[in-house]
């Protein structure tokens, strides 16, 4: 006779009875140790056998082997067959492997694209000399706006501290005439990669009757003054690989054109296109010194008459200003097209 506990498991065990008892055993995969009645307990070894356990697994992902569907088996009525999605070419032949996976990633590049060229602009810093107004002011506002760091110098503090005020760049007091005036602005403003030679006077007069004030006036402002900044500048931007330079002169010192114009203007505008040309021979790196002839502007040293607004002639500074890499040395411009010294 079995213990009093062990009745009550029994009894607490076969309170699942019948066809329900017979499901609990089916789906958790055992025996059915007690039967649901007296009766059936005396042939229960004939009557149970062992059922197969069931997968814990959703039956969503359960792999169910289906026996193949006969050949001569029509479709159901009311209900067409789908067809079968066309496949394209491959990429890859047949074969008994399939490619790698990082060649199925790989696209293929499509023949004759040009290399990919970043468009962002590179903040660099820029000194004009004479840039209180006229084309100096004009071309420190444009490069301000292409994103450059840009020191506005002239030798008129007031006037040049204005225009600086006006456009939110920096101001120093440089007078290219002084040599100590440019040594002491080049210790202040540091480095830079971008120098426009833009200033210079305008005396009247010829080679006979012009007095030699004007003449000393001419040379020291017109070239001597670029020379200077040149001395000043240039090395740093040697030493670093890169630079700019630009000197503002003028048809009136090409030979070409037969040095038109008041003699001390002509000749001192003709030593710096000699200047131009003599250091674009000897630096080196990505460093490029050119002249440009930016026409006559309506400034106030050419006059209201004068044919091109500000706006247009300061176009070919800034282009070699920007020059790429493999752009012109040692050249004459004017609209952005060489022309003879």
């Amino acid at each position: 006779m079995a213990e009093p506990g062990a009745e009550r498991d029994v009894r607490g065990e076969a309170r699942l009875t019948g066809r329900t008892y017979e499901r609990f055993c089916y789906l958790h995969g055992r025996r059915s140790k007690v039967p649901s009645s007296r009766a059936d307990r005396r042939g229960r070894a004939e009557r149970i056998e062992r059922v197969p356990r069931i997968s814990a697994r959703p039956l969503a992902t359960r792999r169910i082997a289906r026996s193949p569907a006969p050949e001569s088996a029509a479709p159901r009525p009311g209900r067409a067959e789908p067809e079968a999605p066309a496949r394209g070419p491959t990429r890859f032949p047949p074969g008994p492997r399939s490619p790698p996976r990082d060649a199925r990633r790989r696209k293929p590049k499509p023949a004759g694209r040009p290399p990919r060229v970043s468009c962002r602009r590179v903040r660099r810093t820029a000194l004009v000399t004479g840039a209180n107004r006229g084309i100096g002011v004009e071309v420190c506002r444009r490069l301000a706006a292409d994103g450059h760091d840009v020191i506005l110098t002239a030798r008129d503090p007031v006037a040049g501290r204005e225009a600086a005020r006006e456009l939110g760049v920096r101001f120093e007091m440089l007078d290219v005439a002084d040599g100590a005036s440019v040594t002491g602005c080049a210790r202040r403003a540091g480095p830079v990669a971008i120098l426009v030679n833009n200033a210079g006077v305008f005396p009247p007069g010829t080679v006979l009757d012009a007095p030699s004030e004007s003449w000393r006036e001419a040379i020291e402002t017109n070239f001597l003054g670029a020379l200077r900044c040149c001395r000043a500048f240039v090395p740093a931007m040697v030493e670093r690989g890169y630079g700019r330079v630009v000197n503002v002169s003028s048809g009136y010192g090409a030979f070409a054109e037969g040095l038109d114009g008041p003699a001390p203007y002509a000749v001192s505008k003709a030593a710096l296109n000699a200047l131009t040309k003599k250091l674009a021979s000897e630096v080196s790196g990505d460093v490029k010194v050119n002249a440009v002839c930016p026409g006559w502007v309506r400034t106030r040293m050419g006059g209201e008459g004068a044919e091109l607004p500000v706006e247009e002639a300061v176009e070919t500074i800034l282009w070699l200003s920007s020059l790429p890499a493999d752009g012109p040395n040692g050249g004459f411009f004017r609209d952005r097209a060489p022309i003879p010294w």
